[in-house]
């Protein structure tokens, strides 16, 4: 996945970052609540196919967690900040709804990612 800043210093069009989300193939991502939390889908040879970065960390540590939750790979995302809510959709036709909160403390992000899949 590749990121570019749009700000009217920044002249170019090479990205500022360029996230290796998933090794098959990635699908769809959605901003997090902020424009530094990233979570991406998608379909990875070791099975995880929800993946949460921090933009704002360096390129090695920028993925924070990943999670398998569906068996033949994520299809798309939607966030909804009003509910602090991630919904996963799979290839099955499976919906993951997955709580998502995040707080800062001591310029630390924690995350807690809780699935619960309806089939």
């Amino acid at each position: 996945m590749h990121l570019w800043r749009f700000d009217s210093n920044t002249v170019g069009s090479k990205p500022f970052l360029t996230l290796n989300s998933h090794d098959k193939i990635a699908r769809d991502f959605a901003f997090l609540g902020s424009s530094s939390v990233v979570a991406t889908t998608g379909t990875s040879g070791d099975g995880r196919n929800l993946a949460i970065w921090d933009t704002l960390l360096s390129k090695e540590k920028a993925q924070t967690h990943s999670y398998k939750v569906h068996d033949r790979g994520g299809y798309s995302l939607a966030y909804s900040k009003r509910h602090q809510l991630l919904v996963s959709g799979g290839r099955n036709g499976e919906i993951c709804k997955c709580p998502f909160f995040y707080t800062f403390f001591v310029g630390l992000l924690f995350l807690l990612l809780l699935c619960l899949v309806s089939r």
